[in-house]
């Protein structure tokens, strides 16, 4: 199973990004070539505190990259868009059932 955690970077005012992929016990790192085009899994000892990352982004870069995910993904970039369509739905919602209700309520008193 794949997952990805991400813990701060302080010195590049940033963050460490580890994409994993753990079967029971054990744990594999993925690593990128430095030319992009390739990458590699590390095995990790769960008795060593630190490996390397995945990736090292500055903040700046690390923000570029979750809105671009956002977006490929169908979400919004800006949690308040999604607030927003999530009150215009409801609202939606509430006058198709008071309709719904309206009409339930004619038919029953004819």
């Amino acid at each position: 199973m794949y997952e990805a955690h991400i813990s701060d970077n302080f010195n590049i005012d940033g963050v460490y990004i580890y994409i994993s992929d753990k079967q029971g016990h054990d744990r594999k790192i993925l690593h990128l070539s430095s030319e992009g085009f390739g990458q590699s899994w590390e095995h990790v000892d769960p008795a060593v505190a630190f490996t390397n990352p995945t990736m090292r982004l500055n903040g700046e870069a690390a923000r570029a990259l979750l809105v671009a995910l956002t977006r490929h993904y169908d979400g919004a970039p800006d949690v308040h868009q999604v607030r927003n369509d999530l009150l215009h739905e409801r609202q939606r919602r509430e006058l198709l059932e008071d309709k719904a209700l309206e009409l339930l309520d004619r038919t029953v008193k004819r």
